[in-house]
């Protein structure tokens, strides 16, 4: 989960760096239930990370220190800081402490600044 630290993808980007990012499958939302699942898109019916923008069991990332960014099921974009990937699923923060059973399937790729 985000709020317990993300995971570490070993990949160092550089600022100025491209990053295409794909990820499927689901999770399950368990506190609403073993038929509530989400994919890494998340749901707003499952809370929100960051009002508005971050939805619950949504896939996330974060270049080193940085901020806490939404991933997603694809997203490309480019480094605003050099770091190491990391990435997280976003919940609400009264729900840090449930499971959430699944997985997500991550594809990244990395095109170096020119």
């Amino acid at each position: 989960l985000v709020q317990n630290n993300c995971k570490s993808t070993g990949i160092r980007v550089v600022r100025g760096d491209r990053i295409s990012i794909t990820a499927e499958g689901n999770i399950t939302m368990t506190p609403w239930g073993n038929e509530a699942v989400v994919t890494p898109d998340g749901a707003a019916n499952y809370g929100w990370y960051i009002p508005g923008q971050i939805p619950g069991g949504a896939l996330c990332g974060k270049i080193g220190d940085g901020q806490v960014f939404k991933i997603g099921s694809k997203n490309s974009f480019t480094a605003e800081r050099s770091g190491t990937l990391e990435l997280g699923v976003a919940v609400q923060n009264d729900y840090v402490n449930n499971m959430f059973p699944g997985r997500y399937t991550v594809r990244i790729r990395v095109k170096p600044k020119e």
